[in-house]
């Protein structure tokens, strides 16, 4: 009962439940975009179009046009009451490319400066203000004075960061996502000379606003994966390089996860069919098999 309310599909057990949900729904459960739904969506979610047209014995130009039906059903039926708004990104520092060099700048103005209201100070040299009132004010002085030079402080750290993130990742600045390096806390803690937790609080939920577009400081930490000649390849470097072959390879024969490994290879990154499966998995990427058109 509770699928046939608005939006059509709330509730259903899985993916198949929620698209003939909807078929239902327009009364076409028994229509060939249907019937597929029922029967064989394991199938066509891995390409399978010429097997789906054998056993329902029909042409498969006929299959390809209940896909395009299929496709039309909303997989996620509750996305339409999403209330999520979206949130502007405002940058903590901004880099600006000069020549060959960077330079970290604070995005001092997004943020109001605080200062200290000289009346306060002008009240303390008053000869007739009780000690009490002068305890107090001198209190209150001292702790506005220590939250200006704790914000100081923050933004400093911010900077020293960001500066050391550009001097460890300036490849990946100047080309690109497949030159990225490994990267850790800890080799920005000795950097900046900072402890590790500092390092970890500053690069949380802070971005970066580079000529290529705003990255969150947490995005340039990676780990590495050890080649033959005991040097570290950038995890991230490696998924970009994967994404980037299968995006170009022949559709008709997409590649496999080994022919993935040896090209590779020639590119001197060495690591093993499993973790290219891995990785392939994380991009949210097919296999080769549901690939092929």
């Amino acid at each position: 009962m509770i699928q046939t309310f608005d939006p059509i599909g709330v509730g259903a057990r899985d993916l198949r439940e929620c698209l003939l949900s909807q078929i239902k729904a327009k009364e076409e459960e028994n229509s060939l975009a249907g019937q597929i739904t029922d029967k064989y969506l394991s199938y066509l979610e891995k390409k399978r179009f010429e097997f789906i047209a054998k056993k329902l014995k029909v042409p498969i130009e006929r299959i390809k046009e209940a896909i395009k039906e299929i496709a039309n059903l909303e997989p996620k039926p509750g996305r339409s009451f999403n209330t999520e708004r979206t949130v502007r990104l405002i940058p903590d520092a901004i880099l600006k490319r000069n020549n060959d060099k960077y330079e970290v700048m604070l995005n001092d103005w997004e943020l109001p400066s605080l200062n200290l209201n000289p009346k306060y100070k002008r009240m303390l040299e008053q000869k007739d203000i009780t000690e009490d009132t002068k305890e107090y004010l001198k209190e209150r002085l001292g702790a506005a004075k220590f939250l200006i030079n704790a914000i100081n402080n923050r933004k400093e750290t911010i900077k020293k960061v960001a500066e050391a993130i550009v001097y460890i990742q300036k490849n990946f600045l100047d080309n690109g996502m497949q030159n990225l390096k490994p990267m850790t806390l800890s080799q920005i803690a000795n950097l900046v000379d900072k402890h590790k937790s500092t390092v970890s609080r500053t690069v949380n939920n802070k971005y970066l606003q580079t000529p290529d577009g705003i990255f969150e400081l947490r995005h340039f930490l990676n780990s590495g994966v050890k080649q033959e000649n005991g040097e570290l390849f950038s995890s991230k470097a490696i998924k970009s390089r994967i994404k980037d072959l299968i995006e170009n390879e022949n559709k008709e024969t997409p590649l496999t996860d080994q022919k993935i490994v040896n090209l590779l290879k020639q590119d001197e990154i060495s690591i093993s069919r499993r973790a290219v499966a891995k990785y392939r998995y994380q991009l949210k990427i097919l296999s080769s098999k549901s690939r092929r058109e």
